[in-house]
């Protein structure tokens, strides 16, 4: 092997080190953006696997596989897991932990679980250089009680306006009917 290739060689090994660093990274920044990262286990279990052909960025936590690609509806979690991460997380006295706790089990079990994909994010944000990770949408904000009573109202009064016309149509036409009778 000539000395460039082996200087070749040695320059795409470093890009590739480099590559999974940098994606490390971003992967750990956007499971904090994304408040996934609580117990701090995914990004701990990111590990990297080099072969001679294939370089494998992996996530061994357990809870990487429904946090990326989500859970569908009717699979059901490990309650310890969830009970102490609700604990944890949400700082729930010991006396409301088995009810908050089977209240989230079932809604798990009966709607499941948004993916968020934050490798995606994460490999996205790298490709496109961007040198903030992608934020999270923030929440929509809750509308008023006067805004929800004027959204029922304005309904009301255009199914009240299209109920009109069609009365208007209706008289129209009789209206029309009986000069019609009239001139025989």
């Amino acid at each position: 092997m000539s000395t460039i290739q082996q200087h070749n060689e040695s320059e795409i090994n470093r890009l590739f080190f480099d590559m999974e660093n940098e994606l490390m990274h971003r992967i750990r920044v956007q499971l904090d953006m994304d408040d996934i990262n609580f117990t701090h286990e995914m990004s701990k279990n990111i590990e990297i696997e080099n072969t001679t052909k294939e370089h494998i960025l992996a996530l061994t936590s357990p809870y990487a596989k429904p946090v990326e690609y989500g859970l569908p509806a009717g699979n059901r979690v490990n309650y310890d897991a969830l009970r102490n991460w609700v604990k944890k997380k949400l700082g729930v006295s010991d006396e409301e932990l088995d009810t908050v706790t089977s209240k989230i089990f079932n809604k798990i079990r009966v709607k499941g679980i948004k993916p968020k994909r934050p490798v995606k994010k994460a490999i996205k944000a790298m490709i496109h250089n961007d040198k903030s990770p992608v934020r999270r949408k923030l929440p929509i904000k809750k509308k008023s009680r006067f805004s929800k009573v004027l959204k029922k109202v304005s309904k009301y009064v255009k199914k009240a306006y299209k109920t009109t016309k069609k009365v208007y149509k209706v008289t129209k036409q009789i209206y029309k009917s009986s000069k019609v009778r009239r001139s025989y």
